[in-house]
């Protein structure tokens, strides 16, 4: 298995999702070096924190009013569906296709990372920018309608229809 190592380079600026990123590769890192006689336990175990690292993300992406949280849902059930499809095969003391589906994840989460992972930083960072712009705003003691932010929606202005 092609062994993935967490590098500063992989932060996206969020402490508590690179914190469980680096956990992510450690995990997979010690279930994809296991004998088969443990990768039984440690698959359960890897499953059960991947899909409350998800559920965490995903909270996080609601939290935050994601725009683009359908997708990146889409892939979080993808990995977990294609991880609770081996299942079966550890149960019966069969591994090749476990392995096979390990293999795959050091790819799929530099993909996930580099693309949906990035986009989210990037909505998270403008999210509290916003939030610290209007803060420092208001403190002004000025008030306005208008938001500070290009992705709150701003006021409606329609055609009076004025006639000369």
């Amino acid at each position: 298995m092609e062994q993935l190592k967490w590098s500063t380079g992989m932060e996206l600026g969020i402490p508590e999702i690179d914190k469980v990123h680096h956990d992510f590769l450690e995990k997979l890192s010690e279930i994809a070096n296991a004998p088969d006689s443990k990768l039984h336990d440690l698959l359960f175990a890897f499953i059960s924190g991947l899909e409350e690292d998800f559920k965490k993300e995903e909270e996080l992406m609601e939290s935050l009013d994601y725009y683009d949280i359908k997708p990146h849902r889409a892939q979080h059930a993808k990995v977990l569906g294609a991880l609770h499809q081996v299942v079966p095969d550890v149960l019966r003391g069969e591994y090749e296709s476990t392995r096979k589906a390990l293999n795959l994840l050091p790819k799929w989460f530099l993909f996930h990372l580099s693309t949906m992972d990035k986009l989210l930083a990037i909505w998270f960072s403008l999210k509290n920018s916003d939030a610290l712009l209007e803060s420092n705003w208001e403190s002004t003691g000025y008030s306005s309608t208008y938001s500070l932010s290009p992705f709150k929606k701003q006021p409606e202005f329609h055609d009076s229809g004025y006639q000369r």
